[in-house]
């Protein structure tokens, strides 16, 4: 019996050591990973306080960069500080807050005006593909060319849109370069308008546009652009130009003397019924 009791004893014992052995090792893994997760919380809170203002100058760094290239291309006036209106379209285009394919219609008041002032970034069709970007960005020779035909043939029915999509299955749009100067008179020949390249000069356009011929103009580097742009004179007042830009609605309120910006002009033409 004493044999037995001895050996019970010791499987007590050893059983019960196992079973302290167990826990001690559970309290050791419970211990290394509370040590684990306080140095992994201690890196990600380190490291988050550290790297923030690197994050931040890197997105800073990328959204102007993309901010710069877009404004590269743009064919009009990129000080987009004193054009509010593109301000917030090149801000919804930039985090892909906008619409495409909307329905078009036009207000009263653009459809009682001799010529439409029409803007090429106008939510209605500004984001809309046209070329390597949209119209907003690249649409200013489509945007120019619906101010003219819904003057001249008062057709409500074209739009920015219509005719970027007809400058591009015509092939009219060129990469690189952007609407080709062949689009203004084909397109005005589709719609029953001829189109006549003018020699530039005051009198040449004060003659065309007090005879309600309205006269697109391709645009050198100046008060319009920083690169190329098309804007139409549609009238005169006290002998200085009305003009629609399709970029800018202050261009569009100033009235401008010929001589301000004759040397800004590459190309005219002249459009009638």
């Amino acid at each position: 019996m004493a044999q037995r009791y001895n050996y019970d004893q010791e499987y007590i014992q050893r059983t019960r050591k196992q079973r302290i052995s167990a826990r001690e090792r559970q309290r050791r893994r419970r211990r290394k990973i509370i040590r684990r997760v306080i140095i992994i919380g201690a890196i990600i809170i380190a490291g988050t306080y550290f790297a923030r203002p690197l994050v931040t100058d890197l997105i800073t760094s990328r959204y102007e960069s993309r901010q710069a290239g877009i404004t590269s291309i743009f064919d009009g006036n990129s000080n987009i500080e004193d054009n509010p209106e593109l301000e917030k379209f090149m801000k919804k285009y930039e985090k892909g807050n906008y619409k495409t394919g909307q329905e078009i219609k036009y207000a009263a008041e653009e459809l009682e005006a001799d010529f439409p002032q029409l803007m090429q970034w106008d939510a209605r069709w500004g984001y809309d593909p046209y070329g390597s970007s949209v119209i907003g960005i690249t649409g200013c020779a489509p945007t120019t060319m619906a101010m003219v035909i819904v003057g001249l043939n008062d057709d409500p029915t074209v739009n920015p849109r219509v005719l970027a999509d007809y400058a591009t299955q015509n092939g009219f749009y060129e990469e690189g370069s952007g609407t080709a100067w062949a689009f203004f008179a084909a397109c005005a020949n589709a719609y029953g308008i001829q189109c006549n390249e003018i020699a530039l000069s005051e009198s040449n356009i004060l003659a065309s546009v007090q005879s309600g011929q309205p006269v697109v103009c391709g645009m050198r580097p100046g008060h319009f652009t920083t690169s190329g742009h098309f804007i139409v004179i549609v009238g005169e007042e006290d002998g200085k130009l009305v003009i629609h830009d399709p970029n800018n609605v202050k261009n569009c309120e100033q009235r401008w003397d010929y001589d301000t910006i004759a040397n800004e002009i590459k190309v005219l033409w002249s459009f009638s019924k």
